[in-house]
């Protein structure tokens, strides 16, 4: 299983994190260069930290097919430039609340 990580320069898989369990690091929503983030089938447990709203560049998050549950953090909406986020096949709450041009809650 790769986790994909890129910026709007460079795509590669990011071995050094590709859990096989355990939450989502909230320190993700440090990498403010961040464009593409798949982590996608990662069975990835817990919540989604607010801290991924902090990712101004970030265009593409997927977070299918995993283990999270509780509320889709309304701090999601703030990333301006989202095209595509995928968070279907857990057991989130609530609804993505941003207006953009694409998103998907496949």
């Amino acid at each position: 299983m790769f986790i994909w990580i890129g910026t709007a320069t460079k795509l590669l898989p990011a071995l050094g994190f590709c859990p096989r369990r355990g939450e989502i690091p909230k320190e993700l929503g440090q990498l403010h260069s961040l464009v593409f983030l798949n982590l996608y089938g990662a069975n990835l447990t817990g919540e989604i930290p607010a801290e991924l709203g902090q990712l101004p560049n970030l265009k593409v998050l997927d977070l299918s097919f995993n283990n999270l549950w509780g509320k889709i953090p309304g701090e999601l909406g703030q990333i301006q430039g989202i095209e595509y986020l995928a968070l279907s096949r857990n057991a989130l709450e609530g609804h993505y609340d941003r207006k953009a041009n694409f998103w998907s809650l496949f």
